[in-house]
């Protein structure tokens, strides 16, 4: 199967560094679109703390309250799951690097009964002040796109990301993963999703062939850290970006998304 007819469009309009400006308009019309049901959904739930529109869509692809909620209750159960039957009646210390608006955080709780101190951190310094406002109970602070984080070394038990490698250069992949690895604990876990062969049909023929040969496939010209810049990572690059942790696992995807997810442990 190729690409879509909107797929073609957008490898063309990113080669001619269009893609930014056509999302704009991209995005007032999603607005528009789920301005009804988001007005209703605001209506419904009067004490949830609600984002800007951009920065919903700048996560999702679109402007739908529902759909933002529903899924940061998803994702936060799923992991959630992992992060309990890893560390059991534990007391945690969890960042969740590259937070965006907590659309997980906020429903992030241990299954067990856990104690669990939780963090975020993110690039977009908007997020983060807008998560600062909403969320007391919750510690977040603002990082570069490039690390470190200035937070001490080995300060958490617990790292996951969702969607972030996804949309890094190659040499911050590295430069990231060394971070994660300063920032856990001896035996710390860590959690990831990656862009992996779930999303093989999307790419054209020569990144396919780059796919499939073990390369990193960047689609770059536009802004490093959003959601049009895109990284496809087949099991060979991921091996490799975790190789300084051990017990290195690929669980599949979460129920919610196609992305493939991975674990690994620092080594004591």
């Amino acid at each position: 199967m190729g690409l879509t007819p909107l797929q073609k469009l957008a490898v063309t309009l990113r080669k001619m560094y269009l893609l930014d400006c056509a999302d704009y308009f991209w995005f007032l019309r999603m607005y528009c679109l789920h301005y009804r049901s988001n007005k209703k959904f605001r209506n419904e739930h009067k004490t949830i703390p609600i984002p800007p529109a951009k920065i919903i869509y700048d996560i999702q692809g679109d402007c739908d309250l529902y759909g933002f909620y529903a899924a940061g209750q998803i994702y936060a159960n799923e992991i959630s799951n992992i992060i309990t039957a890893e560390r059991p009646k534990q007391t945690l210390k969890i960042l969740d690097w590259g937070c965006g608006p907590a659309r997980i955080l906020r429903h992030l709780k241990s299954s067990d009964g856990s104690s669990w101190e939780l963090w975020g951190s993110d690039y977009n310094s908007q997020s983060i002040a807008w998560c600062q406002k909403h969320f007391s109970n919750i510690h977040f602070i603002v990082n570069g796109l490039s690390p470190p984080i200035p937070i001490e070394d080995s300060c958490f038990d617990v790292i996951y990301c969702n969607s972030v490698f996804t949309h890094l250069s190659a040499a911050h992949h590295q430069q990231w993963i060394d971070e994660i690895f300063r920032l856990l604990k001896p035996g710390g876990f860590f959690i990831s999703t990656f862009h992996g062969e779930a999303y093989r049909i999307e790419l054209t023929g020569d990144e396919q062939r780059r796919f499939d040969s073990g390369e990193l496939v960047i689609r770059d010209k536009t802004c490093e850290g959003k959601k049009n810049y895109t990284a496809y990572h087949c099991d060979r690059v991921v091996h490799a970006l975790l190789s300084s942790f051990s017990l290195v696992k690929k669980l599949g995807a979460f129920n919610s998304s196609r992305q493939a997810v991975w674990t690994a442990v620092k080594k004591y």
